[in-house]
């Protein structure tokens, strides 16, 4: 991760983390992502990328939660150099609704989300036979299905979609563990 997302990602947590309504408010994800849309084709393989997320998450009434994350993905071919690369660092939200309440302390089991993200993309040179590598920054909207397994794990299955250009989509796939402390 890049010494600039850092210090932001920290600053974003440490007031999160002073008004947290649940105990395991903070946390992070890993995950795989199989990439869609032209990203495939910018890499040059369909491999599952990478990737991981700062998360701070605030819990509304007892099934609302509203989770805001910052994080990096990285999508490359198996051997590839850099300018076959692609990465995308984020910020954004997400807006999450349980679909029990079970009257715990902590909310548990099945939710939906959807959210928002800025999205900055790095794609090198060699992707989609270019000669120069593309920065981009744009907005992405995901949408997912995820279940809270107790008050520190989560898995969930997230779908995401944006532009990168106009001729240049940018769709992922992605699978991920979030451990929250």
């Amino acid at each position: 991760m890049r010494p600039w997302i850092t210090l932001p990602t920290l600053l974003l947590a440490l007031p999160l983390a002073a008004q947290a309504p649940e105990p395991n408010s903070i946390g992070v994800q890993a995950r795989l992502s199989l990439p869609g849309g032209n990203l495939p084709d910018a890499t040059g393989s369909r491999n599952a990328g990478i990737g991981a997320s700062l998360q701070a998450e605030l819990h509304f009434e007892s099934v609302l939660s509203l989770r805001l994350l910052m994080g990096a993905d990285d999508w490359r071919p198996k051997g590839a150099t850099q300018n076959r690369a692609v990465q995308a660092y984020h910020v954004g939200i997400d807006v999450g609704y349980f679909l029990r309440d079970e009257g715990r302390d902590y909310v548990q089991g099945p939710y939906v989300m959807a959210g928002l993200a800025g999205y900055t993309w790095a794609i090198g040179a060699d992707a989609q036979s270019r000669t120069t590598p593309l920065r981009s920054t744009k907005a992405c909207v995901d949408v997912g299905f995820g279940y809270r397994l107790n008050p520190h794990f989560d898995v969930e299955l997230k779908v995401l979609a944006g532009k990168v250009e106009p001729n240049f989509t940018a769709n992922t796939t992605s699978l991920g563990i979030t451990y929250r402390f």
